[in-house]
């Protein structure tokens, strides 16, 4: 079989982000498994797997064509415009199918047929390999789960990070990291792709853009890290990504924005451990209120010595240990209320 036939297709579905055509069902070959001609498989755009390294599918192209296909892909019918004809994308098992068409000696696939009708449930399907393994990189997984919130945002606006989350089996600041990775210049995701940035780096990159955006060096940033990529096959590293960072803040006159935002991070991560503490004995909001308007505070974040003084790590260690002890005040006047 080179085609679906037309009179097998009796529901049409949802488009594909990256083809042009659309999802058809066709229940008369739903769940059959088939041995197919590769010109039937088409590859999925969407596919969360989006790094397939050379040796490794030449290798899997020599142990297919010495012990054949041992699990069949899972596919489903799409109609393509420019065919004018219904073929089968490969949900599952792209991997196989990179390698099967490396073997000339190789002309067909084994496939199991199953029927989406919308790209949320074809994306489903293709990264069910994917959800519990280590198959793919911290980066592609990442991706995973931001496509897949978009695509389920799309058919709901009302979705909730939190409710997604919980049914998906994520943690929602997963789910928000996945996000902002995704909102990231092009020209990081497609070096991401490459495999040219390490996967710790876009959770580094997506922190700093998120806020303020505006004091975000992209383009002196993207300039510098194609320069010391250029040339060379090496992958950066978190430390070179952050020592890039700084210089492309210092070369766009940014370096005092870039500071001010590593104060506030420190701050709401200090203020998060007061706040957890103050919880305990219902002081919450008396040490909220007590910490914006006291004076020590405010000499320590606009004083000679506060923010863009320079002296980031030193007034951070100072608010710590300010906090401490005024967490650790409110403690004591608590417990001696009350024993009281």
């Amino acid at each position: 079989m080179h085609v679906i036939p037309d009179e097998l297709i009796t529901q049409h579905g949802s488009e594909v982000n990256g083809l042009r055509g659309h999802l058809v069902q066709c229940p008369s070959l739903e769940g059959l498994e088939l041995n197919v001609v590769l010109e039937l498989l088409h590859r999925y755009p969407g596919q969360p797997r989006s790094i397939f390294k050379g040796a490794q599918l030449d290798s899997l192209a020599v142990d297919l064509a010495r012990s054949g296909q041992k699990e069949p892909m899972v596919t489903t019918p799409f109609y393509f415009e420019d065919r004018q004809a219904a073929g089968l994308l490969v949900a599952n098992g792209e991997r196989r199918l990179r390698a099967l068409q490396g073997v000339e000696s190789i002309s067909s696939a084994r496939a199991v047929v199953r029927g989406y009708l919308t790209e949320a449930d074809l994306f489903k399907a293709a990264m069910t390999s994917h959800k519990e393994s280590k198959t793919l990189s911290t980066f592609e997984r990442n991706l995973m789960l931001a496509r897949l919130f978009a695509l389920e945002e799309a058919a709901n606006p009302d979705l909730a990070v939190n409710e997604f989350a919980a049914r998906e089996g994520f943690h929602q600041n997963t789910v928000h990291d996945s996000r902002r990775i995704a909102s990231l210049h092009p020209c990081f995701l497609e070096w991401g792709h490459e495999g040219r940035l390490a996967s710790s780096s876009f959770i580094y990159l997506a922190n700093r853009q998120k806020s303020p955006k505006e004091s975000f060096p992209e383009s002196e940033l993207i300039r510098l890290m194609g320069a010391a990529m250029r040339g060379s096959q090496a992958q950066l590293s978190l430390r070179m990504v952050q020592d890039l960072f700084k210089e492309a803040c210092e070369a766009s006159g940014q370096s005092v924005e870039a500071g001010q935002r590593r104060v506030r991070e420190q701050m709401a991560h200090v203020m998060t451990a007061a706040r957890r503490v103050a919880t305990e004995f219902d002081l919450l909001q008396g040490l909220v209120d007590d910490v914006e308007i006291d004076e020590v505070v405010k000499s320590y974040l606009f004083g000679p010595n506060g923010m863009g003084s320079g002296q980031i790590d030193s007034v951070a260690f100072a608010m710590e240990i300010f906090l401490g002890h005024h967490v650790e005040a409110k403690r004591t006047k608590a417990l001696a209320k009350k024993e009281a």
